[in-house]
């Protein structure tokens, strides 16, 4: 039992270490796969969408932080008269409220309002004339909706605007890369760079070099300045001076809004209040930091290569309960990153892959599990075959030492021959013992070794007809499996040959082989109801053997009474 305990332990080691290499594999094509995929527009999409968590969290726990001098000046439809245009939006109107802006005197004027078609010819002048006469007005351009030179000549400076938005319809990132959008200049660089060296941005701030530019939005705890542009007449004197005013419309059937990520916080925003956004993320370096993609897929690894691990080594519950537990810290670990550190960190390929890791490391695990119950239910079986036929040998040996014990006594010359007959099944039962199946053809020699020792011993009153029917040589059985039939049947015999000295009986063996089946039939006369010294451990030991080598219906032992005919059919699959 000590062999036993130290293969078993030995072979699970090597199963634990088998499973490990196989997970490790499987995790370096899941971090190979991450690498590949996580930049995909898909992907991406769901990250975005999923970082509304994270913004949940820095709403409940950052404090206000503090924002741009920045005032946002709307233009809805309780601006215009009744007969005004929306589009194109009335120009009179439009330079009339430049010019109140610009006589706050304020850093930068922003107007996100396309001016890509001609008016009355009037109004075109004097928006033309307050353009140049402010000085600090930025327009919004589009590639396929061009400024008219009239204004793009009076203006500032011009730039476009694209907008990236996910699934859901939240803006997620403004291009920022004159390639990447295919214009000539941007509207955000615009502003950003005729901010530079302004009161209030001396120290200049460079632009990050992204194709796209991440908008890290603002708390709904901040609050840029909104006021109506019919309430600019209204406003004190200089109340204005210093900011950064972005003028806008706020139709919402002619000019897009956008979702935030802070959800039923806050309501969808309108075009200026996004360039606010991005205005606030530039100031306050608030632009996401990323980890280089390499590394996190290296750092993905090696987290699977743990949870590996931990599957291997501390089996399946505690593997699932660790790996989750890891993939809830893991979330809270990065939410925190992203909320109070700005880095935007991967999260929803990377747990999708490793939920998918622990599935496949939970069918590993109980598949070795029960791999090793079978192992070890195999290991049992065997030791316990190997016990029950080292019990038929002791019994067998029981048998053959009492009986060479009264040989000696009456007939020492028989005593001798028998013991030559027996020392020759001795030999054959120390070679075959151990081994699981042995040639049909030895087990026959064994069987007729027998034979011959009780024709010694009966002297011609017990009779054998041993017929083979088929070719044993090819054919092999477990050892010891026939003997104990024909042992039983002589021990039955005896008593009827006592009662009769002068009675011949007669044993019949019959060895029948087909293709897939061996039969073996023993024959005896006996007197029903006569009880004999046995134990009946031979039967009984047989039986459990051939339930342990022959589970199922593969082998069957029947035991009978016909006609003063003790009859035993043993059939075992042919090996």
């Amino acid at each position: 039992m000590i062999q036993i305990s130290e293969q078993w332990s030995k072979n699970q080691q090597n199963r634990d270490i088998y499973l490990w290499m196989q997970l490790a594999c499987f995790a370096f094509l899941l971090a190979l796969f991450q690498l590949l995929l996580q930049s995909t527009e898909v992907v991406q999409d769901w990250e975005h969408r999923f970082q509304t968590l994270h913004y949940s969290m820095r709403a409940s726990f950052q404090e206000a932080s503090p924002l741009l001098p920045i005032v946002l000046v709307k233009i809805d439809d309780s601006s215009l008269d009744l007969l005004d245009s929306r589009s194109p939006l009335h120009r009179g109107k439009l330079a009339q409220w430049i010019e109140e802006i610009s006589a706050q005197e304020p850093l930068l004027i922003a107007m996100n309002i396309l001016l890509d078609r001609p008016a009355e010819e009037m109004q075109d002048l004097e928006l033309t004339k307050a353009l140049r006469n402010s000085g600090v007005v930025i327009l919004r351009d589009e590639a396929a909706s061009p400024v008219l030179d009239r204004f793009s000549i009076a203006a500032l400076g011009q730039g476009s605007w694209q907008v990236r938005v996910d699934s859901s319809g939240t803006a997620q990132s403004i291009c920022n890369q004159n390639k990447a959008c295919r214009a000539g200049k941007l509207f955000h660089q615009q502003i950003w760079q005729n901010l530079q060296g302004k009161r209030g941005f001396s120290n200049p701030i460079p632009l990050p070099e992204q194709s796209w530019l991440r908008i890290n939005y603002s708390s709904p705890k901040d609050s840029f300045l909104q006021i109506k542009v019919q309430e600019l007449s209204r406003l004190p004197k200089k109340a204005l001076q210093g900011k950064i005013v972005l003028l806008g419309t706020a139709f919402p059937d002619l000019y897009p809004t956008y979702r935030t990520p802070y959800g039923g916080t806050a309501q969808s925003i309108q075009e200026i209040e996004l360039v606010a956004e991005l205005l606030q993320t530039l100031m306050t370096k608030g632009v996401f930091k990323q980890v280089p993609t390499s590394l996190f897929s290296l750092i993905f690894f090696l987290i699977l290569l743990l949870i590996a691990w931990a599957f291997s080594y501390y089996g399946l519950f505690r593997g699932v309960l660790y790996s989750m537990t890891g993939l809830f810290a893991g979330w809270l670990l990065i939410s925190i990153a992203f909320a109070f550190g700005n880095w935007d960190i991967p999260f929803i390929l990377p747990a999708g892959m490793i939920c998918l890791f622990c599935l496949a490391a939970s069918l590993g695990k109980s598949v070795q599990d029960k791999i090793q119950l079978l192992s070890t239910e195999l290991e049992l079986k065997q030791s316990k075959i190997d016990f029950l036929t080292n019990e038929l040998h002791s019994h067998h040996l029981f048998n053959e030492f009492s009986r060479i014990s009264v040989l000696i006594r009456q007939n020492p010359k028989v005593a001798r021959e028998y013991l030559v007959e027996f020392a020759e099944m001795l030999r054959s039962s120390l070679k075959y013992s151990d081994q699981r199946r042995v040639p049909l053809v030895e087990q026959i020699n064994y069987l007729r070794a027998y034979i011959r020792q009780q024709e010694l011993i009966f002297k011609g009153k017990l009779d054998f007809t041993f017929v083979i029917d088929g070719q044993p040589e090819a054919s092999q059985a477990a050892w010891h499996l026939f003997f104990p039939l024909l042992e039983n049947a002589v021990k039955y015999t005896e008593p009827l040959l006592k009662m009769d000295p002068q009675k011949v009986a007669t044993i019949q063996i019959q060895l029948n082989l087909t293709v897939d089946r061996i039969e073996f039939l023993v024959l005896n006369p006996f007197i029903s109801g006569e009880k004999t010294a046995s134990s009946g451990t031979g039967l009984k030991n047989l039986r459990h053997r051939l339930e342990m080598l022959y589970p199922g219906k593969g082998g069957s032992l029947e035991l009978k009474e016909e006609a003063g005919q003790w009859i035993a059919r043993l059939q075992v699959p042919t090996a």
